[in-house]
């Protein structure tokens, strides 16, 4: 029996992307890549012989999200190869505890309304967890084939358009970048509202990356990105040129100003009081002039 569609972006919206693994917070997408290296592991084996396997478990719910775990590669060995460390109670427990962690880190500090006057930018796998958290399957079958949003040009206009409602249905709750020198572990993997100004770094042009194929660096002097300063601490936007939605997105990252949006907290390097952040969507900021 296959796993259904619904039960496999539940499992990945659920799990945040994120390896359930206690402390590992392995990302599962790679985001120099696009790759998805996330396992999908059986909490009650698939074969009453399998790992934790259960001949009395009902067969129609092998493949629910209930019964699965969304592991990296090392994780999913580690768990599949020693059953005495790892029983059914204790995976349970271990997606109960990942899962729910995963909703807290979204319940901060107030409910976010659009400070967004047009799109410039829109990191769809990552959307789509957030949606899929909110209980909304964002369906993205159209960009098989594509390979980025710059490409669909007059067909950009009906995503952009849905992206805008979804964004007024879901209730997405974040905290404002304010300060950056009050750093918490438990900031990594929350959501932040910002509207700053910005400089920009190795960002591309429309033409130069039209039709390359653009692979992100592991290096983070050799990506492009946003970013902005405050005091002696930087904060960084890594921006993926596959998000950038029109030429006019790209000129006005490419010298830089006012943006707004969201994005989440990924690293802190306290070496270089540097935070890196993964944004959700970015475009220029509402402006309040009465």
């Amino acid at each position: 029996m296959a796993y259904k569609d619904k039960d496999l972006k539940i499992l990945w919206a659920y799990s945040g992307g994120i390896c359930a693994f206690p402390e590992c917070n392995e990302e599962l997408i790679v985001e120099s890549s696009n790759d998805i290296i996330g396992h999908i592991c059986h909490i009650v084996a698939k074969s009453p012989i399998g790992p934790r396997g259960d001949s009395n478990y009902p067969k129609d719910l092998l493949n629910s999200h209930e019964n699965l775990l969304l592991l990296c590669p090392t994780h999913h060995a580690k768990i599949d190869s020693d059953n005495t460390s790892y029983s059914v109670d204790d995976l349970l427990q271990i997606k109960l505890n990942h899962e729910t962690s995963i909703r807290e880190k979204l319940n901060v500090n107030k409910p976010w309304k659009s400070n967004i006057s047009q799109l410039y930018y829109i990191n769809i796998p990552r959307l789509s967890i957030l949606a899929g958290l909110n209980g909304y399957v964002m369906d993205f079958e159209f960009m098989n084939g594509i390979k980025n949003l710059h490409s669909l040009q007059i067909h950009l206009v009906p995503l952009m358009l849905s992206i805008r409602d979804l964004v007024g249905k879901i209730s997405v709750e974040a905290t404002p970048l304010l300060n950056l020198e009050n750093f918490n572990p438990t900031i990594i993997g929350k959501i932040y509202s910002f509207k700053e100004e910005f400089k920009s770094k190795n960002i591309p042009g429309a033409d130069e990356y039209e039709g390359k194929e653009y692979i992100l660096s592991n290096k983070l002097e050799a990506q492009p990105y946003i970013f902005t300063k405050r005091g002696s601490y930087k904060f960084v936007l890594v921006i993926d040129p596959k998000w950038i939605t029109t030429s006019t997105s790209f000129s006005s990252f490419y010298y830089g100003g006012y943006f707004a949006g969201l994005c989440s907290i990924k690293h802190y390097f306290p070496e270089e009081k540097t935070y890196i952040a993964t944004p959700l969507f970015i475009g220029p900021p509402k402006w309040d002039l009465f």
